[in-house]
């Protein structure tokens, strides 16, 4: 199964929504959305969410969060966030997707339990740089130990 990241809505009244939503649970009055923040599929119930044809999960019109729940959202720039707007992470539970999804290689697991919408957005980022460093260092790990098991039974 895989997650999902939404951007705000355009429609203003939802988005305003959405907002107050975060504002709340973050216990901060004047948080703002920027262009780049997104929220993760998680937060909503799995009844205002859908499946396309072509495998990109939606939300139904006026959904809202409604659970507070650990969230990715990230407040950095990237000339390649409209593509990743819907682009899908592996996940616990959320939307489920057709098996025949090609996922691009580029795209790592998303340790949704160490973003947090309280997080302001530089914990995030340092979050994420974090997890990051984690992911190579696994992968390193790995490789080092198949060297080493290579060369043990030879």
């Amino acid at each position: 199964m895989f997650h999902f990241r939404f951007r705000f809505p355009s429609d203003p009244i939802i988005a305003d929504r959405w907002t107050e939503k975060i504002r709340r649970n973050r216990n901060d009055s004047s948080w703002k959305p920027t262009k780049n923040t997104k929220i993760c599929s998680l937060h909503f119930e799995d009844e205002v969410k859908y499946i396309t044809k072509g495998g990109l999960c939606r939300l139904r019109k006026g959904a809202v969060p409604t659970k507070d729940l650990p969230v990715f959202s990230t407040e950095e720039k990237s000339d390649d966030l409209s593509q990743e707007q819907n682009q899908p992470q592996p996940e616990a539970s959320g939307c489920e997707m057709d098996k025949n999804v090609n996922l691009s290689a580029s795209m790592t697991p998303l340790s949704s339990e160490l973003d947090s919408i309280f997080d302001s957005p530089k914990k995030a980022s340092l979050r994420r740089q974090l997890r990051k460093k984690i992911l190579l260092q696994q992968k390193h790990i790995t490789k080092k130990n198949m060297m080493q098991s290579h060369f043990d039974g030879s």
